[in-house]
């Protein structure tokens, strides 16, 4: 569990065990938005686990959003998570307040005049059925919480596995960083505005949050991704990173080769050029000429624009400058060591 304190009310966490979570609701919504999880465990892997626990993914595609189990970390003290102790903190719940919370949708007691009343439970479906999927998941969700609480939480265990660590690894490497930048982030801005400047919006509930909480992952569903109640807690992903840290890599292959770095300078000097006039002006084949620069079409050093029969290729401007600042960041920064 990694903490640290930020300000007087801010703090940068990480948990592998709230990351298993969130791998755990990906694969549950059916991997709609990214297949990291797929990449790291197999598809063998995961078909396993879905047969495994069939009951659990037919609720989840009947009712959606098993992501609503991160709901409760708005009250929950978050210096030393453990799965089992959430899993214990939700199971003591009231029943009417966990499923509430969960939807985010309705209050308790119209959650506690439904576990009563199955008329009232059809006319609480019927009044929010556009958000709550299935009237027979729902139905059953209602009925079985206790047991779909354990199953995702055992699901979830499932995935603690050496490919899991592997994969987390690369989180651990930049912790100190990510808390760096918010640190330096927050010395500019409210945690409430600094949040609003990580999600990319204007938040229309805002609180006010007595703690605001920030930490990266890699599997959660969606790239950010916000929990408020009593404190704010807001997951922004490292998927972005990692794939233009790719492309750095990418880039800096291009450019590590003789002939390629030879193009580049030609067309800094006379772009837009034909790949037969490079051919030419570099006394090579045309066909090794082309192999290059699809290499650095390909990892965004270069741009192509077809004219009639002709390709005429120019530097992304761009693509340099993101790789110059990516190199700068990389070389001028200073991460402190505890």
């Amino acid at each position: 569990m990694y903490y640290q304190k930020l300000n007087e009310n801010s703090y940068f966490i990480y948990s592998e065990d709230i990351e298993l979570l969130m791998a755990a609701s990906n694969i549950l919504e059916g991997e709609k938005w990214h297949t990291l999880c797929t990449e790291t465990y197999s598809i063998g892997k995961l078909d396993g686990l879905k047969k495994k626990y069939t009951y659990l993914v037919e609720i989840f595609q009947a009712v959606g959003c098993p992501s609503g189990m991160l709901e409760f970390l708005t009250d929950y003290p978050l210096n030393e998570f453990s799965l089992e102790e959430y899993r214990e903190y939700l199971l003591q719940m009231d029943e009417a307040a966990f499923i509430s919370s969960y939807f985010n949708i309705f209050k308790d007691e119209l959650v506690r005049e439904a576990l009563e009343n199955e008329e009232k439970l059809d006319r609480l479906f019927r009044e929010y059925e556009k958000f709550l999927g299935s009237y027979l998941g729902f139905k059953v969700f209602i009925r079985e919480t206790r047991k779909i609480i354990n199953d995702y939480f055992a699901f979830a265990k499932e995935l603690d596995t050496t490919e899991f660590h592997e994969m987390n690894r690369q989180v651990q490497a930049v912790l100190q960083t990510e808390a760096l930048k918010a640190q330096e982030g927050l010395k500019a801005m409210e945690p409430l505005e600094y949040s609003q400047e990580l999600m990319g919006k204007v938040f229309y509930n805002r609180g006010p949050y007595k703690e605001f909480y920030f930490t990266i992952t890699f599997f959660a569903a969606y790239r950010k991704i916000r929990f408020f109640g009593k404190n704010q807690v807001l997951f922004y992903s490292l998927r972005e990173s990692r794939e233009k840290q790719e492309q750095l890599l990418k880039q800096l292959k291009a450019i590590g080769d003789e002939t390629r770095l030879k193009i580049i300078a030609l067309l800094n000097e006379k772009e837009p050029l034909r790949g037969l006039d490079i051919a030419k002006e570099l006394s090579m084949a045309p066909s090794t000429i082309s192999h290059h620069m699809d290499q650095m079409k390909n990892c965004g050093l270069l741009n192509e624009e077809q004219s009639k029969s002709s390709k005429y290729y120019s530097i992304s401007r761009t693509g340099t400058k993101e790789l110059l600042k990516a190199l700068a960041e990389i070389l001028d920064k200073k991460v402190p060591v505890n």
